[in-house]
């Protein structure tokens, strides 16, 4: 490291102590969705909660409903787990999600006013509608933004209900932003993508801060990497056309995801295709680890978690140039952006006959604990945070 390098690290080292001296004593509350995993919306709520917890911050945390399991780790972190216990008939993750958003809207002409004396309030939550001092849009924002573009995909038992309920459905949308937005005083997006489509509504937005990946849990899991198997995600903005017609011209692929059912049949019984539901963060890793690449073909996605995590354990990422996978992936560097669902079919089989340059999976490595870290994801809200106590 050069002498300017290492001044400017430790110039940065000191500020950030400063930032943590002033808001000690300080309780901050993050407000978050249901906490039934740390995949998806709630990891930048646990993986903050762990950080700042490191540096003897006091936090609370008030969610919809928590599992076992979660509710658990956070208390050993001496962390007080505040839950709404909102009273749900679904049984998965995106059901869950979609049923207390729903709940929310419906009972709640206001924000939810949760405070207490001293406190800072961070709302991380897509389905709590509260007052807070800083909202972190992990979102699509609109739930009519996400089911449109997985429209296609959608058996008809869900196309129908849909477009008779969509008219209502759009409205509540709007409901919830504006009402969040209003009781926010500061705002910010998981990715460039979402602060465009939230700008699209007439609502401010200020910077972006990529979500944060565990680069200590996601990371490369061998030195030999088995490269027998392209790996991708099952999930409600798969598509799943494209993971088959890759299929249908040889390409070996491997398939993890459970928060829902997948929408296509044809994938769940091709012969080029093993899915394998559930599996937990150790075997996901050794997954990407060992993957020739990662497919990531999306219907909408406002950053996306599998590209960055793949990146992170050495892999590249085949994805679309488009919304939050075309702000992480650096094309033909850690991974392949293409235009068009032929495009990616072509790229794929090109992977999957000549491989590329082995110097990539370092590149990724790289790329993911630079941008991506959790480390790099506190820093930022540690600033936010000051800036919050200095404004009020």
């Amino acid at each position: 490291m050069s002498r300017t390098n290492s001044t400017n690290v430790h110039a940065k080292d000191q500020r950030i102590t400063r930032l943590e001296d002033d808001l000690v004593g300080r309780r901050i509350t993050i407000i978050s969705d249901p906490l039934l995993s740390d995949h998806g919306p709630t990891r930048p709520v646990t993986l903050l909660t762990k950080a700042l917890k490191e540096k003897r911050f006091r936090i609370r945390i008030v969610t919809p409903k928590v599992s076992l399991s979660l509710i658990s780790e956070l208390e050993e972190l001496r962390t007080e787990v505040v839950s709404l216990d909102v009273k749900t008939v679904s049984r998965s993750e995106t059901s869950i999600l979609l049923e207390t958003w729903m709940r929310e809207i419906a009972l709640r002409s206001r924000p939810r006013e949760i405070t207490d004396f001293g406190e800072l309030i961070l709302n991380f939550s897509s389905t709590i509608c509260a007052a807070s001092h800083v909202w972190y849009v992990q979102g699509p924002v609109l739930i009519t933004v996400t089911v449109d573009s997985i429209f296609d995909e959608m058996p008809w038992r869900y196309k129908i209900p849909y477009k008779l309920l969509r008219p209502l459905v759009e409205r509540l949308d709007f409901k919830f932003v504006n009402m969040t937005a209003n009781g926010s005083r500061w705002i910010y997006a998981n990715s460039g993508y979402t602060a465009t489509l939230f700008k699209s509504l007439g609502l401010r937005s200020g910077d972006v801060i990529f979500p944060p990946v565990d680069t200590d849990k996601f990371k490369p899991t061998t030195e030999t990497p088995s490269e027998d198997y392209a790996l991708t995600y099952f999930g409600k903005e798969t598509k799943y056309a494209t993971i088959v017609k890759l299929a249908d011209n040889g390409v070996k692929i491997k398939a993890f995801g459970g928060k829902m059912p997948p929408f296509s049949k044809d994938a769940l019984v091709h012969p080029n295709i093993e899915f394998l539901g559930t599996i937990n963060d150790r075997q996901l890793a050794a997954l990407y680890s060992n993957a020739l690449f990662t497919i990531f073909p999306f219907t909408n996605e406002p950053f996306g978690y599998v590209p960055v995590e793949s990146m992170s354990c050495g892999t590249p990422t085949l994805s679309f140039n488009r919304q939050g996978p075309a702000e992480t992936i650096v094309d033909g560097k850690t991974g392949w952006l293409v235009k068009s669902d032929s495009d990616m079919v072509e790229c794929g089989k090109r992977l999957w006959k000549q491989k590329y340059d082995p110097k990539m999976r370092g590149s990724c490595r790289k790329h993911a604990k630079k941008n991506f870290d959790q480390a790099v994801f506190v820093d930022k809200f540690l600033v936010i945070l000051q800036n919050v106590q200095q404004m009020e």
